[in-house]
């Protein structure tokens, strides 16, 4: 215990100093001398949407919605490589930037330089339920050859923390092959759990803090400009703790991490549990989306195999095994011109444990949050698979300039999540594994977002279910 709250004293301290160093900085910025850029020009597409849900009419108070999986998954820190390329710089336009790493989980972060190509300001750096991420990234730039060494400090305006060291070598045996080695650190204070399968009630919801500490390697090889392939490992130390929200239950006081707790649908394998995981995969992207002029238009795909193994711990239950795969593609279709679009998305996420083998709580598929179903609060629902389709039609109404405007969209989306090896007796985890029409779970909804640039844009939405009414502000051009 005191262990734990000298941890937190700790996070908290470093939370509120890079607090109090970005956010003047980024503010600086703005009126400092143009520079360039070295962030890649893409657009963001997972993990620098962090955002402000709230429900609204009957509903109560919802949660922050933030990035990405597959865009990864879970919230497990760290992942795997950054694209970096010139963007031609404009202003203060020409200072921003996007990095990005497409395994173990996807994630980008938007940038702007502060202090030419040695000090960045960073807007994400959390998955999806962590508030409005932010932060600095430090860098040696090309000072030291052969080896570009980063530090990345990250907090939330809910005071979620982050920290990362980072060795990347841009040149691995030609110019096109790439490595990536870093340490992460990870403090979540309070996700939302409210039980595993399909069908759990919106009133047990809890929640719930976990701490992790991994260390990550990738290499992966850009074929073309576009195109990307790698592989990845990855070894996990996860800590589960009560959540810090006051005005929620812990988890702790509803479920338990004994796999002999009756019921056994009261089992979250991981939870107040110390686990050790090593993830290991390969990767591929081929990424045709072009937001040059107007709404994005093109094509974008993304799939990843992988394995995990638990490593042995004393604890309850230590099982932890399974093989996954991650599957996104994602296309935006002109309508006409330019200023009206239709944007698709189809998701797969799996994941197969081995025999008895168990996966950790907050290892499985989600479906609920901003990128798995708005309508839904984040993390509503979990278990091993999850499929999702999503739409948005989007027409522009004010152009500013090629780049640069507001935009108004209507949204839709509709999934599930199925898969559960916890019993093979118990009745109701027996019907979590069904793939079930009556477990769909839709979403209808509509926005206004406003471009700065191809990479940096802002949106608030408005999304509605069977459940609630939710209001969603996220940094990111959507999917």
């Amino acid at each position: 215990m005191k262990k734990q709250l000298r941890y937190k004293t700790m996070t908290s301290g470093f939370a509120v100093l890079v607090a109090l160093i970005t956010l003047p900085l980024i503010c600086a910025a703005q009126s400092g001398v143009p520079q360039g850029s070295a962030g890649a020009p893409k657009s963001n597409a997972a993990s620098n949407d962090s955002a402000a849900a709230t429900a609204a009419a009957n509903s109560g108070a919802g949660d922050p919605a933030s990035p990405d999986p597959g865009t990864g998954g879970s919230p497990t820190p760290g992942q795997t490589t950054s694209k970096t390329g010139p963007v031609p710089s404009s202003g203060f336009t020409g200072r921003f930037g996007a990095f990005e790493r497409n395994a173990p989980v996807r994630e980008s972060f938007d940038t702007v330089d502060l202090a030419g190509k040695y000090i960045k300001g960073v807007v994400g750096g959390f998955q999806q339920g962590a508030g409005l991420g932010f932060g600095l990234q430090f860098s040696t730039a090309d000072l030291i050859k052969p080896v570009e060494f980063r530090a990345w400090l990250f907090t939330s305006t809910l005071w979620y923390r982050r920290f990362e060291g980072e060795a990347y070598i841009p040149k691995v045996f030609d110019s096109n092959t790439h490595a990536d080695l870093w340490f992460d650190y990870l403090f979540r204070r309070m996700d939302n759990f409210f039980g595993i399968g399909p069908t759990t009630p919106h009133t047990s919801q809890t929640d719930f803090a976990v701490e992790q500490r991994s260390f990550n390697g990738t290499l992966y090889h850009n074929f073309t400009r576009h195109l990307q392939a790698g592989v990845y490992v990855s070894v996990v130390n996860s800590s589960t703790y009560p959540g810090e929200n006051s005005n929620r239950i812990p988890s702790t006081d509803v479920f338990s991490g004994n796999p002999n707790v009756v019921p056994v649908t009261l089992w979250a394998p991981g939870l107040q549990q110390n686990t050790k995981i090593v993830y290991y995969g390969g990767f591929g992207e081929w990424d045709l989306r072009n937001n040059n002029v107007g709404l994005t238009r093109g094509v974008y795909l993304y799939g990843r195999l992988g394995s995990a193994q638990g490593l042995t711990e004393r604890n309850v239950f230590s099982d932890y095994g399974w093989l996954e795969g991650t599957y996104d593609i994602r296309g935006y279709i002109p309508l006409g011109s330019n200023r009206t679009s239709l944007a698709l998305r189809a998701l797969g996420w799996f994941e197969g444990p081995r025999g008895g083998s168990q996966i950790p709580f907050y290892d499985l598929a989600i479906l609920g949050g901003r990128l798995y179903n708005p309508g839904f609060q984040n993390f509503r629902f979990r278990a091993n698979n999850l499929v999702l389709f999503q739409a948005e039609l989007r027409q522009t109404v004010w152009r500013q300039r090629e780049d640069r405007g507001f935009d108004v969209f209507g949204s839709g989306a509709v999934g599930q999540v199925w898969g559960d090896n916890r019993s093979n007796i118990n009745p109701v985890v027996l019907n979590n594994n069904a793939f079930n029409s009556s477990f769909w779970r839709a979403a209808i909804g509509g926005g206004i977002q406003y471009r700065y640039n191809r990479n940096f844009a802002a949106r608030i939405e408005i999304a509605h279910s069977n459940e609630r009414n939710l209001v969603l502000g996220s940094v990111t051009r959507g999917f």
